[in-house]
């Protein structure tokens, strides 16, 4: 054997020595960051004609170092994402809704200064017929972030294992609706008015329109002629009408002032309650002839008042999103977990069916509702079941249901659709 040969093999064996107890002084001092835990809420659906596994929220606990959650090259659903801190060692990520399929993975880091990291890799597995996101893998991380041979004993999660089901819950917020002052005059009484633009009207069953004219006043109009209330309504946002059961109507409004309104046969009056700027209330004649109204207050939570009011539900509902409610008093509200929820006489309902951002639901006298699933498709929920229409919505709409459950929407091809028990009709009207 040459000399050179035997200079090389020499070397080889003190970079082996020298690695193996480097590895040996990783085990006796360096400290390993904790494993996190993770909890997910996912659920499956169609993307491109296949089923995909979507990650819409995490909850990471255990975190002592620097977290890092991503998910590179995944596609998402539309919305934003928002991150809180339940506790001083977790964090909660809402509305990330990547899109998992083939190889793309969630990688979770934590590093901490003068320790060992650790990793986790998560994938959408089918487990029991249903697609879930599973642990891939796991190790640890040096402070650069390079993959590292973790010390003996360190604990590692089970490969392939399920991760936690995330429940989510609405997250109320804190203080009360804050008055304003009463609206100020009206400006000069309007000639022909028109809707405002960038808002609608809403018509009862006995036919009274009303409606933001394009002076910013509430109009009604219908059968009993056509009513300026001289009453200024905050821009971007509609008003609601109800037909009473002993006659007459009542509508419920965001006045200027941003508080709430309702004004009709049952009187006027300022509640003194804030609105969340952008929404609008719902109202909804009840049995004993009065009526109760929905509404986001400007603490973002869900609040209803009249007939039997509930007052601040504690429930937070996504921004620029707005409730219905019917004439039994159950509520339907996008949470601010994205999900629909519905609640009232009946109790609370998370039906664990994400929505599109910035749209509402709208809820019939029988308890059906219609709303934008976050896939874009129409759905329909309630006591006759729940049902994927896998019909298109235009981005940004909301549906209206009826007492007999036909349900009015914009597709995504502008045209008015309309679907029900009687079938479904494309009306080649487009919308704007």
């Amino acid at each position: 054997m040459s000399s050179r040969a035997v200079r090389f093999g020499f070397r080889a064996a003190a970079l082996t020595f020298a690695l193996i107890a480097a590895f040996a002084v990783v085990e006796a001092q360096a400290a390993v960051v904790p494993l996190p835990r993770l909890s997910a809420e996912t659920h499956e659906s169609r993307f491109g004609g296949r089923s995909v596994l979507v990650v819409r929220s995490m909850l990471v606990r255990r975190v002592h170092g620097s977290l890092s959650v991503r998910c590179n090259r995944c596609r998402r659903l539309v919305g934003r994402i928002r991150v809180s801190r339940p506790s001083a060692t977790s964090k909660r990520f809402s509305g990330v809704n990547w899109i998992l399929r083939g190889s793309r993975a969630v990688k979770v880091t934590v590093v901490r200064r003068d320790q060992i990291g650790r990793y986790l890799l998560l994938t959408a597995q089918r487990r029991k017929g249903r697609l879930g996101l599973a642990y891939k893998e796991s190790g640890c991380l040096d402070g650069r972030r390079d993959r590292l041979l973790c010390p003996r004993g360190t604990p590692q999660p089970r490969m392939n294992e399920a991760v936690v089901p995330l429940t989510p819950q609405p997250q109320p917020q804190t203080g009360q609706p804050v008055p304003s002052t009463p609206p100020p005059p009206p400006p000069t009484t309007p000639v022909a008015p028109a809707p405002k633009a960038g808002t609608s009207p809403s018509i009862s069953s006995a036919g009274t329109v009303a409606f933001q004219a394009n002076t910013s006043n509430l109009w009604t109009v219908g059968p009993g002629g056509r009513n300026d209330w001289r009453l200024g309504m905050m821009s971007g946002t509609s008003p609601s009408i109800a037909a009473l059961k002993g006659g007459g109507y009542q509508v419920a409004f965001q006045a200027n002032t941003g508080n709430l309104w309702t004004v009709g046969s049952a009187g006027n009056k300022d509640w003194g309650l804030g609105m969340r700027a952008g929404t609008s209330p719902s109202i909804a004649a009840t049995p004993d002839g009065q009526f109760v109204v929905a509404f986001q207050a400007n603490t973002s939570n869900l609040w209803t008042v009249g007939s039997g009011g509930k007052g601040d539900w504690h429930l937070g509902m996504m921004s620029g999103t707005s409730p219905s409610v019917s004439s039994a008093g159950t509520v339907a509200f996008q949470a601010n977990t994205s999900n629909l929820w519905t609640v009232g006489p009946g109790g609370k309902s998370d039906w664990h069916l994400g929505m599109m951002s910035g749209t509402s639901p709208s809820i019939s006298s029988a308890g059906a509702v219609a709303f934008q699933a976050n896939t874009s498709s129409l759905w329909t929920v309630g006591p006759g079941g729940r049902d994927d229409w896998h019909l298109g919505m235009m981005s940004g709409t909301s549906p209206s249901v009826s007492s007999a459950g036909t349900v009015a929407f914009q597709a995504n091809t502008s045209s008015l659709w309309t679907v029900g028990p009687g079938g479904r009709d494309d009306w080649h009207l487009g919308m704007m």
